[in-house]
């Protein structure tokens, strides 16, 4: 007769959420800090952004509202990697000192440069080929920056596997990620986007440049609690 499974080995939902609750509410300030760092692309592009002189600047800008809200995923997914040493060490019931979460953080981001971009590439490629399968190893791949294995594949085949353990709420995750930036985009056009008009005056062309401004800063104070839930749900399923 086998054995029950033991119930402290399977990766709960509601545990790994309140881990990921926990390490944002303590890390929050550590976390924007190096989301600021991870994204600072998206925030020079759209600090950088000049303000339209005339309706089509004003698509252009638009687009660049978009742009920024389409692959802000890119750069979250790196923050994911930050969060993990975090996350680990509160699960251990050692915490860390924000200074050391920061630096912690920091060298993580480093470690996991390459099994990032290799994850990237791998989404991207899938993405050519189909939607699906790009959307697929988005979610089987959200977690390659926490991994501590080195060399290649191995950090890319251990996120696959360990989301695999808690799909579902992988999915979400990446879900939410997505609604997020992308609904950061909907909300600043519906707020601060002018109504047509023949000719638009300089303080409504103005308003195109906040627009891009606003996203970017959006997407920057999301990320960090995905990034601690996509950390929670590694770690957590690690153990599983």
């Amino acid at each position: 007769m086998s054995a029950p499974p033991r119930t402290d080995a399977i990766a709960q939902p509601a545990q790994i959420l309140r881990l990921a609750l926990r390490a944002y509410l303590r890390y929050a300030v550590p976390l924007t800090l190096l989301a600021g760092a991870v994204l600072a692309p998206w925030l020079a592009v759209a600090l950088t952004a000049r303000a339209p002189a005339d309706p089509a600047g004003a698509q252009v800008a638009l687009r660049t509202a978009w742009l920024l809200g389409a692959t802000a995923w890119i750069g979250q997914l790196l923050l994911v990697g930050a969060a993990a040493p975090l996350v680990r060490a509160l699960d251990t019931g050692a915490p860390l000192s924000q200074l050391r979460a920061l630096s912690g953080g920091a060298r993580q981001l480093a470690r996991a440069a390459v099994p990032w971009l290799a994850a990237v590439a791998a989404i991207a490629l899938g993405g050519l080929a189909l939607a699906l399968p790009g959307l697929a190893l988005l979610v089987l791949l959200s977690t390659t920056a926490a991994s501590t294995r080195s060399g290649l594949p191995a950090p890319l085949a251990e996120s696959a596997e360990l989301v695999r353990r808690c799909f579902p709420l992988a999915v979400a995750a990446v879900a939410a990620l997505l609604v997020i930036d992308l609904g950061a985009v909907l909300l600043a056009q519906a707020l601060l986007r002018p109504p047509p008009a023949a000719k638009l005056r300089p303080e409504q062309l103005a308003m195109f440049r906040r627009m891009v401004e606003v996203v970017a800063i959006a997407i920057v104070f999301a990320a960090p609690p995905i990034a601690a839930l996509l950390a929670a749900l590694h770690a957590r399923a690690a153990r599983a």
